[in-house]
């Protein structure tokens, strides 16, 4: 007797671009974002933050300290783009991934559920993510290897919060 199996993803297109960026400071994407959110890993801690009209209203116990040398990663997202940083060894590097446009390609949209430092802060400001549990929407890019045919996430970005639902 054969079973018909039920796929646990739903694969779907969007026409996107990924482009290198220079790093410039932080309240330069925050006025590129527009709307969003931001999440800044320095040596000493984690912070998060809504943006709101181009301006970061940081949501964790302390204000960061905005000091390069501390920088670990930065990414700041909403629905349609996310920039993200990573320090490497020559320097701040960073790309843009936006959904706006570009070559049409296939993705996957996961949760990821947040407990801690990063989504409690959240909790306070935003009256929809009154859950104990939020949870971290993940968009993975798929690409395809022309010689193998085989299939591979190739890039990956953070999309939005929300409240946790079973």
């Amino acid at each position: 007797m054969s079973q018909l199996l039920t796929p646990v993803y739903d694969i779907q297109q969007i026409a996107s671009t990924s482009t290198p960026v220079a790093w410039e400071s932080i309240e330069a994407i925050a006025q590129r974002i527009g709307e969003g959110y931001i999440i800044l890993w320095q040596h000493h801690a984690i912070s998060t933050g809504l943006i709101e009209g181009g301006k970061i209203h940081w949501r964790s116990e302390a204000k960061p300290v905005m000091d390069d040398a501390h920088l670990l990663k930065i990414r700041a997202f909403n629905e349609v783009r996310e920039y993200y940083f990573w320090r490497s060894s020559d320097g701040m590097r960073g790309r843009l991934r936006s959904d706006e446009d570009g070559e049409v390609q296939d993705f996957l949209d996961a949760k990821m559920m947040l407990r801690s430092v990063v989504g409690k802060p959240l909790q306070k400001v935003r009256h929809d993510l009154v859950s104990n549990q939020l949870t971290l929407i993940t968009r993975n890019y798929i690409g395809y290897d022309r010689d193998t045919y085989q299939a591979g996430y190739v890039d990956s970005r953070f999309v939005a919060f929300q409240a946790f639902e079973k």
